[in-house]
């Protein structure tokens, strides 16, 4: 139970050093199963050469309780470590992964290698025997299974958003350290004078370990990043699905240029570049020749689209969001957002996303979402052919779906192939482009733009004075963005890859473009076709 909980915990913190990659997270699983494959062949060593498993087991509880808290201490040091050697490796993509396995390695193998020695230690302790031996593994093996169970869902739902990060590593060393005790005493084999000494030096050791741990290693992490961005925290918490954070500039004012940091990785932000995608995303479903009335939004972030969607003449749109406490931090963004979280149109959902339309019978007009960067794990449940299905079958005659695609940390091939897989799903589509970004919009009905019914929804006086402090005072300013109809886009994406379920490959292939500036280069790709429209 401890060590699956504690796996939770350890993971949210490397997430927000190493930026939540499935790179991360295979770091964090490697080393876990690594450190426990490796006791479980110490663990033969040891039950050779001991005379009570029982204390044996015992005293590995206790190095486990108190080598949690000293790696505390080791974990407080990460960002600052990564950034030296990112540094001293030119991030290089091969040799930053190597680097960030081996910081795995550092703070987590001992934990997880006194892990891999319990269970058979605690199987000969238990075990009897003869003919009752496979049931006595059976019911270790059954107990720690189970335990296992409990432990990730006590780490991730009760722990985590209860006592946070910090306090939570805390509570289960001192649950190990307990544990350690308590089997020394339930045996008699050692004299009471010898468990009484042990005791003593491993709660004076465990005293001065929690003596001189960090405050708390979760704002540490962040703190550094602050810190280093010259950023002060307005809003943090460590909530069941990430940790989140808003911050800003020390100098700023106004809140014209906050970010919203989910686990560790810039999510969103209400700088002007960003409020005006928010925007043009908003009114970009709203210049075709059709009235959207029943709308469905996911991804929250700063609920600056939302907030703006909020403002047309719609009659309810729902609002999905995997994450409570991003919506609680939304008050900070009101001044580009309108709001948002009061506004009577809007029904919210705290859920999954795609999990949303696979349970919902609704139809709706308008589909839209903002997902989180690509190169983050499970983003790309966005992107793939089946959940466009899923988008055309929750669609009303006529009804849109609009997608967002950066240019920027993307290659060539990767934009194509992304920009394919939503063409091959829609049969009606169009592409525009406004700052970096592409914006798709795809429908099971031929689009056509409406300049008429575009500039009647554009003038309610909320929706204009909205829209016109980014620029767009009247339709023909969005109509700008156009670039491509569908012979276009088929003539740009030229048979590029599809991305499905079973295959995210570019869940693998973006966090190794993180780091590159490519705009030009994916426009100079697409450009060619811009002029056949």
């Amino acid at each position: 139970m401890c060590a699956l909980a504690l796996e939770v915990l350890w993971t949210r913190l490397l997430v927000a050093v190493f930026i939540g990659t499935t790179y991360a997270f295979t770091c964090v699983l490697t080393t876990v199963l690594f450190g426990i494959a490796v006791g479980g062949i110490f663990a033969a060593f040891l039950i050779d050469r001991s005379r009570n498993h029982l204390v044996l087991l015992g005293r590995i509880e206790l190095l486990i309780g108190l080598s949690c808290v000293l790696m505390m201490s080791v974990f407080a040091t990460m960002p600052f470590t990564l950034d030296s050697l990112r540094i001293a490796v030119d991030s290089q993509w091969g040799s930053l992964i190597a680097v960030k396995f081996l910081m795995a390695f550092s703070v987590m193998f001992l934990p997880t290698l006194l892990f891999g020695i319990t269970f058979p230690v605690a199987v000969q302790a238990y075990a009897m025997v003869g003919d009752r031996l496979g049931r006595d593994v059976g019911r270790v093996y059954g107990a720690n299974t189970l335990g296992g169970v409990v432990g990730a869902v006590l780490g991730g739902f009760v722990v985590i958003p209860l006592l946070g990060i910090h306090w939570g590593i805390i509570l289960f060393s001192l649950v190990l350290f307990g544990i350690g005790l308590a089997l020394l005493w339930c045996s008699d084999s050692e004299s009471v004078r010898m468990r009484g000494a042990l005791t003593a030096a491993a709660t004076v050791l465990l005293a001065l370990l929690l003596w001189t741990a960090p405050d708390d290693m979760s704002r540490r992490f962040n703190q550094w990043y602050l810190d280093r961005g010259g950023l002060t925290a307005l809003y943090y918490t460590e909530g069941v699905e990430s940790t989140v954070m808003v911050t800003e500039p020390v100098d700023s004012e106004g809140g014209f240029d906050r970010t919203l940091m989910i686990n560790g990785s810039p999510a969103t932000a209400s700088l002007e570049r960003s409020v005006k995608s928010n925007r043009f995303q908003s009114v970009l479903p709203m210049v075709f020749d059709r009235e959207p009335k029943n709308l469905l939004f996911m991804c929250f972030g700063t609920g600056v689209t939302l907030g703006t969607l909020g403002l047309f003449d719609v009659d309810q749109i729902d609002a999905v969001e995997i994450s409570e406490d991003v919506l609680d931090a939304a008050y900070l963004f009101e001044a580009h957002n309108f709001d948002v979280v009061r506004n009577p149109k809007i029904n919210f959902v705290i859920g999954d996303g795609r999990n949303y339309l696979l349970t919902t019978e609704k139809k709706y007009d308008l589909i839209t979402f903002e997902p989180m960067p690509l190169s983050l794990a499970g983003v790309s449940n966005f992107y793939t052919k089946e959940y466009y299905q899923l988008c055309l079958n929750r669609l009303s005659h006529g009804g849109m779906v609009s997608q967002w695609i950066p240019l920027h940390s993307f290659n060539p091939e990767l934009i194509r192939s992304l920009v394919g897989t939503f063409a091959d799903v829609f049969p009606y589509r169009t592409m525009w482009f406004i700052n970096t970004d592409l914006f798709l919009v795809g429908s099971n009905a031929p689009l056509a733009m409406d300049q008429v019914g575009a500039a009647r929804r554009m003038a309610a006086p909320a929706v204009r004075d909205a829209l016109s402090t980014v620029g767009f005072e009247r339709p023909v300013d969005v109509f700008a963005s156009f670039f491509m109809g569908e012979e276009a886009i088929d003539a740009y994406v030229n048979d590029a890859p599809i991305m499905t379920d079973d295959r995210p490959w570019a869940e693998f292939l973006a966090p190794k473009l993180m780091a590159r500036v490519t705009i030009s280069e994916a426009l100079a790709e697409i450009t060619p076709h811009i002029a056949s429209v």
